[in-house]
């Protein structure tokens, strides 16, 4: 796999397609946060200085639609000065290409737009493929998918990893080698989307703490109830084996909501007509001491119900870990968002861009992506 850094001198008045993820949190319309935008100036602004036409590629997606980047649009231009648009990926758009100048940068509409991004369609490869003389892969959050941008494009063009795609790489394999004492923290809502990455770093990590709705597949072997909590019932042989691990954390309190309102319980108290929101107070401090043990912490996931306003476990934990001396890890995706919203970014070792991916590639040890590079003609 080769760095774009060693056709820098090269790129002068040639089209680079550059994939990026501008797959951006939105509401209503608007943007409500940059920083996967932020990390991706990098590189677009290298290539500009070299005299490259860039042209950028991304999707958005947004509850389940594909909404146009247009709104996006209009960041970049703040950054970028001008930037060109193109509703469509088509004959026009290769015309626009070709009609930039070196510096010049032109951003596609919406990827997934086209059925053939999502399937990986030859046809679709081929007319992205048509707006660039070389291809750049500076999207490495989006690199867990078999898309036509990530996989099939690489397969015509000459290609290359883009600085932040390999900053990524080299951080990830860092985590996969973890200094010890070695704390690992999963939060969210599915057990099963995350059995294999908990397998494979059950036997390195000395304690795993399990937040979230997939903490609690595990509460029937304790013998505890969880009241009228809606969770993902699969898996029961899994979660009874980290039931029974002395390394998985067990919390002495939650937070629950019900007709009594929002309210501190002691684990095994969970009325029936109550849902559990979140840790309470007693577990918090329990898992704070954990990390001040800790030399190395890998973090993904939010520990509470955050879209019902039960955020203060999730950010509890964010400034415990924040305070800490170990290295911390945080594994992208809704949690990153959480930490600059919360304005905690700046305190930790790396975040991810990438939620999926990076998951995927702790579990895997390769995404699609990047074995599409491997195999470039680049």
């Amino acid at each position: 796999m080769k760095s774009v850094n060693s056709v820098l001198k090269n790129v002068r008045g040639r089209r680079v397609l550059l994939r990026v993820d501008l797959n951006l949190p939105m509401e209503n319309g608007k943007v409500k946060d940059q920083f996967r935008l932020l990390k991706t100036l990098p590189a677009i602004k290298a290539l500009k200085r070299s005299g490259a036409i860039v042209i950028l590629a991304s999707h958005l997606e947004v509850s389940g639609r594909n909404p146009s980047l247009r709104p996006v649009l209009k960041i970049l231009r703040k950054h970028l000065g001008e930037v060109g648009f193109a509703g469509r990926i088509d004959r026009e758009a290769v015309k626009k290409t070709k009609g930039l100048r070196p510096g010049g940068v032109l951003l596609l509409e919406n990827l997934r737009r086209d059925p053939g991004e999502e399937k990986n369609s030859s046809s679709f490869s081929k007319k992205l493929s048509a707006l660039g003389d070389l291809y750049v892969n500076e999207a490495f959050s989006a690199s867990h998918r078999k898309h036509a941008s990530i996989v099939g494009v690489p397969k015509r063009l000459p290609s290359f990893a883009g600085p932040l795609f390999l900053n990524e790489l080299a951080m990830l394999k860092r985590a996969m080698n973890p200094s010890r004492p070695f704390l690992f923290i999963l939060g969210g809502n599915k057990l099963s989307t995350k059995i294999s990455l908990i397998e494979k770093f059950f036997k390195k990590a000395d304690f795993i703490v399990v937040g979230g709705l997939m903490m609690l597949p595990m509460f029937p072997f304790w013998g505890w109830g969880t009241g009228r909590t809606s969770y993902e019932k699969a898996r029961f042989s899994f979660a009874e084996k980290l039931s029974r691990s002395s390394k998985v954390f067990k919390p002495r309190d939650l937070i629950v909501s019900g007709p009594k309102g929002r309210r501190k319980v002691l684990s095994g108290q969970v009325l029936a007509d109550e849902k559990i929101c979140d840790f309470g107070p007693e577990s918090l401090k329990d898992v704070g001491a954990r990390i001040k043990k800790s030399k190395f912490v890998f973090w993904n996931g939010p520990m509470g119900y955050l879209e019902g306003g039960f955020e203060e476990g999730t950010e509890t934990l964010a400034r415990s870990l924040a305070r800490s001396r170990a290295r911390v890890f945080v594994g992208g995706g809704d949690t990153a968002g959480f930490l600059q919203r919360k304005r905690l970014g700046k305190n930790f070792y790396f975040i991810s861009t990438g939620g999926g991916a990076s998951l995927d590639f702790l579990a895997k040890g390769t995404l699609p992506g990047i074995e599409a590079l491997e195999k470039s003609r680049g």
